[in-house]
């Protein structure tokens, strides 16, 4: 599917990877299970996760942005989750629990 830039978009998948790329509206992105990837976003709020409850989620999640974002909401339950930001000074609180996976 195609969107303008600026589209704000809500998408839930339960069973499949989600890939959303050079947006500038706010991103929301849940998969189940299956891989989250949000790339070259310039959204000012985005929230990505692979989570099915139980700890079944077993994707990784990516986000990566083209400029400093207000909010990055990025996890998994079983995968790994990779956020990459531009060079900037940032608040970031680390995750409150690990069920397996890494961050970076």
């Amino acid at each position: 599917m195609e969107v303008p830039a600026t589209t704000a978009v809500h998408l839930t998948s339960g069973v499949g990877d989600i890939m959303v790329h050079r947006l500038s509206g706010t991103t929301y992105a849940k998969s189940g299970t299956g891989s989250v990837d949000i790339g070259d976003s310039s959204a000012k709020s985005v929230t990505a996760a692979d989570v099915a409850g139980a700890g079944a989620g077993d994707g990784d999640v990516t986000v990566s942005f083209k400029s400093v974002p207000d909010k990055a909401d990025a996890g998994t339950e079983g995968g790994d989750a990779t956020v990459r930001l531009p060079q900037g000074a940032y608040d970031w609180t680390p995750p409150r629990r690990a069920v397996t996976g890494r961050w970076t």
